[in-house]
């Protein structure tokens, strides 16, 4: 309502003026528009930004003591979760404070002073670091005003839609200035098509409207709130710790596309390290026992529901000197699934493209010859003035090395799949898009191939497994990703990327908004006992 009308239905009010207060997040959408007021000069918005805790802790709380009041506040800035929320006033006032607040934290039968405000911070701390009690903020929020009147499909495509929102800002603004060849902005193309085919961009407006994003400056705690609670701190250097935020990453980006999700541990390494000392070739030559036992021993329950038609499960590697990838996730539709794998890298220092060709991307069953920067389709680029097509006769790798050249673009590459058809070639010409050699005499070979032919076969080996244990017509070797904590904009063209369906790389940008929701300029979270990156998912909806 305009204030004209406000002052027409009060004007039995003895004011002169009215003044109308109006507060929520979406007001700078609003202010751009220029609907604020019937005549601006008598219109003012003003941005509310995340609570002063320095100011609120300066306030009189009835039955709390100074010491106290000290020991929650200093819990609510070191703790893992509190520190999200409290940058959204709803979920801090309504949520956060009050629980922090309550007096059952505060009962302690010690008699020492010093040691029961220490025992409380301490107490609190994990108490702000624990999810199930923490996630009461975003729950509180999606059920009041406005929003608690939507359906509770409407609210769960909001916040699938804000979740899109970040991600795609994040890629658009690093991919900038790239060059349109460039196979980083090419694969960062490919990311903005998956989120523009998603089909959640007519709820875009409504974000906004609802105050679930801003324009400008989007809260921890709403962005929080869009990855459904599904995020952990990352430390430099910490791989256990990004393998963890990557898994999260892709449990929401699955749940987004409408899959049931779950998270598995497996007892084992798919495919495990190899042992000390030992040849490639002879490792190869063992593999296979080794996947053979382990398949009889791994844990029988996947976790797997038939009732749902679209099913992820996310798996851990049973160990950490797994030699594939370190994220694994079987993706089911129907009866057929496809077995996805993550390598994690969170590296301070991005090593050359000859290290990536040769110990990144073999450990997700991905060859690539030397000075191969980019592969499209059948076409193999070697250089930016060099395209080779092996269709051509004149150009025919295949026929110059049928083991080689031609797998630097899949390794898998099953019959009808892909850009191209081997259905109807020649079995030999078959042969050549696979990674096996002439009576398997590895000696010889390159080690990244023979690396990725060593991963390849404790997917395929797992992929066998799910197939058996979730009773599934087919499971096949399915996307191929690496994930980097570098940024977009650090990369040049020589990152080795092949460019096709089943292989990607995820830079920094690609894993917003997760990564960045317990990025704050507040002291490091406290780590606390308990298992809470484990957790399950906690529904607010």
């Amino acid at each position: 309502a305009s204030v004209r009308e406000i002052k027409d239905t009060y004007s039995y009010l003895a004011q002169k003026d009215v003044m109308v207060m109006v507060a929520g997040t979406g007001l700078d959408k609003v202010r751009r528009r220029g609907r604020v007021g019937t005549n601006p000069n008598y219109s003012r918005l003003i941005i509310l930004k995340s609570p002063n805790l320095e100011e609120i802790k300066n306030a009189k709380f009835r039955s709390v003591t100074k010491a106290q009041l000290g020991a929650i506040f200093s819990a609510i800035k070191r703790g893992i979760f509190s520190r999200i929320l409290m940058s959204n006033a709803r979920m801090f006032f309504q949520s956060v404070l009050p629980i922090m607040l309550h007096h059952f934290h505060r009962v302690d039968g010690g008699m020492d002073q010093k040691r029961k405000v220490a025992r409380l911070e301490q107490r609190l701390t994990e108490i702000a670091s624990f999810s199930p009690i923490m996630d009461h903020g975003p729950r509180y929020y999606v059920s009041q005003n406005s929003i608690q009147t939507l359906s509770q499909e409407t609210r769960e495509a909001l916040l699938k839609e804000a979740f899109l929102l970040h991600l795609e800002t994040a890629i658009e603004s690093a991919s900038q200035g790239k060059n349109k060849g460039d196979p980083v902005r090419l694969n960062a193309e490919t990311e903005l098509k998956y989120i523009q085919n998603l089909g959640l961009a007519d709820y875009r407006e409504q974000v906004f409207q609802f105050g679930l994003a801003t324009e400008k400056y989007t809260s921890n705690a709403l962005k929080y709130m869009s990855c459904f609670g599904l995020a952990c701190s990352v430390r430099a250097g910490w791989g256990s710790e990004f393998e963890e935020l990557v898994a999260l990453h892709y449990m929401r980006r699955k749940q987004v596309e409408g899959f049931y999700t779950s998270r598995v541990t497996l007892k084992h390494a798919w495919p495990p390290a190899r042992k000390a000392n030992t040849s490639m070739a002879t490792s190869i030559r063992e593999l296979p026992d080794i996947l053979d036992a382990q398949f009889d021993s791994e844990t029988s329950d996947l976790d797997y529901d038939p009732s749902f038609e679209k099913t992820c499960l996310i798996f851990s590697q049973g160990t950490a000197s797994a030699q594939g990838g370190d994220v694994l996730a079987l993706v089911v539709e129907g009866k057929i699934g496809r077995l996805d794998t993550i390598q994690c890298k969170n590296t301070k220092v991005l090593p050359g493209p000859k290290a990536i060709r040769e110990e990144w991307w073999p450990s997700v069953g991905v060859y690539l010859q030397q000075n191969t920067t980019n592969l499209e389709g059948n076409k193999m680029k070697e250089n930016p003035d060099d395209l080779v097509n092996p269709n051509k006769e004149e150009n025919n790798m295949l026929a110059k090395d049928p083991r080689a050249n031609a797998t630097a673009y899949d390794l898998l590459n099953r019959k009808n799949k892909g850009n191209f058809s081997l259905a109807n070639e020649p079995e030999a010409k078959v042969k050549a898009w696979d990674l096996k050699v002439e009576n398997d005499n590895w000696t010889n070979e390159p080690e990244a191939k023979a690396k990725a032919y060593y991963s390849l076969l404790g997917l395929e080996k797992l992929a066998e497994l799910c197939k058996t244990r979730c009773s599934l017509d087919e499971v096949h070797v399915g996307s191929r990703i690496i994930a980097t904590s570098a940024a977009m904009d650090k990369l040049n063209a020589t990152f080795p990327i092949p460019k096709n369906n089943d292989t990607c790389v995820w830079f920094r940008e690609m894993l917003e908004p997760t990564l960045s929701v317990l990025v704050l300029n507040e002291p490091s979270p406290t780590i606390v006992s308990g298992e809470w990156q484990q957790r399950r998912l906690f529904s607010y909806l």
